[in-house]
């Protein structure tokens, strides 16, 4: 296939995942002849750690037992902070990159809770029988 054809069929199959014209312009000038394979990883790469690391300049350490970026992610140990801030994130003037939704965290804890004040129920019920 040559190189029009195969700029035909991946712009054809980023507007088929929901891609914007624009992006698959962009991509196409800048990643579709480049040097290296790797080259577009390696940049989506870079920004990842650019990100994660502006994010976890804004964790406060004392309010978790520690916090380690793990590849495009941050593991935030035993937190006690409110993130909702990181809603309001923006990277390259772009935001979005995060939701929390603080309603669906508080019944995450209730539910939570629940769940382990009926084992411990349970667990002395058990006990109690077997005496």
């Amino acid at each position: 296939m040559d190189k029009k054809n195969q700029k035909y069929e991946a712009k054809r199959k980023f507007l088929k995942y929901g891609f914007h014209p624009k992006v698959i312009e962009w991509l196409i000038d800048n990643f579709f002849e480049c040097k290296y394979r790797g080259d577009l990883s390696t940049f989506l790469a870079w920004h990842e750690k650019i990100i994660i690391t502006k994010v976890k300049e804004n964790i406060l350490m004392e309010l978790n037992d520690g916090c380690i970026r793990k590849h495009d992610e941050l593991m935030i140990f035993n937190n006690k902070q409110d993130l909702s801030f990181l809603n309001d994130f923006k990277y390259l003037g772009v935001g979005g990159w995060f939701k929390f939704d603080l309603l669906e965290e508080e019944e995450t804890k209730e539910s939570l809770d629940k769940f382990f004040k009926e084992m411990a129920e349970f667990e002395a019920a058990i006990v109690k029988k077997t005496g």
